[in-house]
């Protein structure tokens, strides 16, 4: 389910959230899977700390797939943007990595 900004707090936020989209942006597992270097994450700080650990009580984040994620998250310390697979290769996003992603149906939903 999609829930972006203040639709967070809106009453009715059930009803404009998109239920049915998958996340096939960059897991926690990602930078192993594609060997990525650490220094490519982004050091989570106390408000990411905080707000991770908010998201395991959401009931639109309590699917195991969704915990593990947030839990892999917070014991690495780390988080990740697309952009740090651009330290593979210029066309590495669209020529390998989302192709697999779509045809492997590795994605969060």
């Amino acid at each position: 389910m999609v829930k972006q900004g203040s639709i967070n707090l809106a009453f009715e936020s059930q009803r404009m959230a998109i239920p049915k989209a998958k996340f096939i942006g960059l897991s926690s597992a990602d930078p192993e899977r594609y060997e990525l270097p650490r220094n490519v994450g982004i050091k989570l700080n106390e408000k990411d700390i905080t707000r991770a650990k908010e998201l395991l009580n959401y009931q639109w984040f309590q699917k195991p797939a969704w915990q593990q994620e947030i839990k892999r998250m917070l014991t690495s310390g780390l988080k990740y943007e697309l952009d740090a697979l651009a330290n593979k290769d210029f066309q590495f996003l669209t020529k390998k990595y989302l192709p697999r992603k779509l045809k492997e149906k590795d994605w969060l939903d």
